[in-house]
């Protein structure tokens, strides 16, 4: 979003707006490719925000005919009529809390990828070292699970205490804790 001003005068300025669809455009030209038409008398100069789905415009202009009165304005343009694609769904990672939990056995760790993905599910102990790894993988989207069986990476046992199950992915990091009683 923007503006132009020609030669410095405020009647010579024109609003831009920039979409991935559109380009950049005049952006009375791209209201009206969306269905709003400005009265000719008022001259958009400056855009100052748009909503994250492009369907309200704040800025600020000026009218044309005396008193050439500034006025600033919102925009509201039907959802339907957009000419800007919605947002793209954000990645949702989930990592349940571990079942049982406390827990002398194996303890049972969901989680969940929104979409296909590198996975690395791993157990560290409070001091961040890395215990055990669980999972490993690329792996489809939709939900997942893992068993820790309280051992380590060697396979021994390890101390009753606090661990930390981490979930590391390219859409971001999830960690719960895990006690483990003897």
């Amino acid at each position: 979003m923007g503006y132009c001003s020609f030669d410095g005068t405020p009647f010579a300025t024109t609003g831009l707006i920039w979409t991935e669809a559109t380009g950049v455009q005049d952006i009375n030209q791209y209201l009206a490719d969306n269905g709003v038409f400005v009265d000719p008398n008022f001259t958009i100069q400056g855009i100052n925000a748009m909503t994250p789905d492009g369907t309200q415009i704040f800025g600020y202009g000026q009218m044309l005919t005396p008193p050439n009165t500034r006025k600033a304005f919102r925009i509201t343009i039907p959802f339907n009529n957009v000419a800007v694609p919605p947002p793209a769904q954000h990645a949702r990672l989930e990592l349940e809390a571990p079942r049982p939990n406390p827990s002398s056995s194996a303890t049972r760790i969901d989680f969940a990828l929104t979409f296909p993905s590198s996975a690395d599910l791993s157990i560290y102990d409070t001091a961040g070292r890395r215990v055990s790894t669980l999972v490993h993988a690329a792996l489809p989207a939709g939900r997942n699970s893992a068993t820790w069986d309280g051992r380590d990476a060697s396979g021994r046992a390890v101390p009753a205490g606090v661990y930390l199950a981490r979930l590391v992915t390219p859409q971001g990091t999830r960690s719960r804790t895990v006690v483990r009683v003897n």
